[in-house]
């Protein structure tokens, strides 16, 4: 059974966790000068979500 939270798409969540992750890590590479945690989180981010919405649609 398919989980709905905002549409059946899972793009809203999808959306809201994206930006929340790569705000997060902008914040901390803008602190401490360091570029390669954004590297890091643009692959976190997409295993997250292929994951998140792999469990939500089933």
């Amino acid at each position: 059974m398919a989980v709905i939270i905002f549409d059946e798409d899972h793009l809203l969540i999808s959306a809201i966790i994206t930006f929340a992750m790569q705000l997060i890590f902008f914040i901390i590479a803008a602190t401490f000068q360091f570029d390669k945690v954004t590297d890091f989180a643009g692959g976190v981010n997409f295993i997250i979500i292929a994951i998140l919405t792999l469990v939500l649609s089933e």
